[in-house]
């Protein structure tokens, strides 16, 4: 009898140390988890991210498709530490700005993509003006930071296209058109 209230106790204790180790196996999952999802430089969602949010979009929303023009200038006149500056306060702006409506994330170098809630006809096409005029805001900001710096978008919505992705494609393609007309201009 002796021998089993030994043995009981030696299985408490493995069960017990068990627990513990399968508890800080997933703390550490979910640490890994977490930053496997972050771009560590503007801690912003990253691609992984982002494509994880598509999935659970609803019905109605906003793609705004953002490339950061002028940090080559920047890169080459001022030196890539100026550049990861601008980068940085390019991703604050838009996150500051943008949260309240949805994600914000780092999908390259020098290009970011917000995917921002609605809830009907209507609010969406109030969203996509107010990302419009949010975007040119911290265009007309970081030009005053940052004398060659700018943003070109682009703005779709999903009252014009039947998926997510082909949805950001027009909002990207939107983009290469407005940073074209800038050019010209």
């Amino acid at each position: 009898s002796v021998v089993v209230v030994a043995l009981s106790i030696d299985c408490i204790c493995i069960l017990l140390c068990l627990s513990e180790w399968f508890r800080l196996k997933r703390v550490d999952f979910d640490k890994h988890q977490y930053l496997s999802r972050i771009d560590v430089m503007t801690q912003l969602g990253n691609r992984f991210a982002l494509n994880e949010s598509v999935i659970n979009l609803e019905e109605f929303y906003v793609v705004v498709y953002v490339d950061l023009d002028g940090l080559k200038m920047v890169n080459d006149k001022k030196g890539h530490q100026e550049g990861d500056k601008l980068i940085i306060k390019t991703a604050s702006l838009m996150k500051q700005s943008l949260s309240a409506y949805g994600g914000v994330y780092r999908s390259g170098g020098d290009e970011f993509i917000a995917l921002l809630n609605s809830h009907s006809v209507a609010e969406t096409e109030e969203l996509e003006a107010k990302a419009w005029r949010i975007m040119e805001t911290l265009s007309a900001e970081l030009g005053r930071t940052w004398q060659w710096a700018g943003l070109s978008f682009g703005i779709a919505t999903s009252l014009e296209e039947s998926s997510v992705y082909d949805c950001i494609s027009l909002a990207d393609k939107r983009m290469y058109t407005y940073k074209a007309s800038n050019k010209e201009s």
